[in-house]
């Protein structure tokens, strides 16, 4: 659902092989607008909610910028 959202340009989830259990979700965006957008949506919300009880850490997000 998350692909649809307006401006998203990447919305890929990765399995850490090193690491079993871990996963990367890698998100990239027209303009930042558009992410807090998507941020706002019900199913994100409902997805970040349902997600913590299954959880061995908390749920985190790292902003990355690409390097010209």
């Amino acid at each position: 659902m998350s692909r649809k959202d307006a401006g998203c340009l990447e919305y890929t989830v990765f399995a850490d092989n090193q690491r079993p259990g871990t996963f990367v979700l890698f998100e990239g965006w027209a303009r930042h607008e558009d992410l807090k957008a998507h941020n706002e949506e019900a199913h994100v919300k409902e997805f970040v909610n349902g997600v913590q009880s299954l959880l061995a850490v908390p749920f985190s997000v790292t902003p990355i910028t690409p390097l010209a």
